[in-house]
């Protein structure tokens, strides 16, 4: 993840942190229309398995996913991307 940190600045990365400090998606997720995947990493300590379930579970139509490794930002390209395509059908 350094190379990510390090195009990001740390002055970037700290906004980004606290502006997801803010966010309550279980507050949101009912209204959503769409289908939602919910992906947690498998030892992921920032999105415990309960949780990420009842989000998932809260969605009109919700899914959970949960991947290998642990919490990382989502890439372009890689197992995370495949499983989003996969699950979208685009894979």
């Amino acid at each position: 993840l350094w190379p990510y940190f390090a195009r990001g600045g740390p002055i970037s990365l700290l906004r980004f942190i606290r502006s997801a400090q803010h966010d309550r998606p279980e507050d949101l997720i009912r209204s959503i229309g769409c289908p939602v995947i919910v992906i947690r990493g498998l030892h992921d300590p920032f999105c415990p398995a309960t949780w990420a379930a009842q989000l998932a579970a809260s969605a009109q139509d919700g899914q959970l996913i949960t991947a290998p490794g642990a919490h990382a930002f989502p890439y372009r390209r890689g197992r995370l991307a495949a499983a989003i395509a996969d699950q979208l059908g685009v894979g």
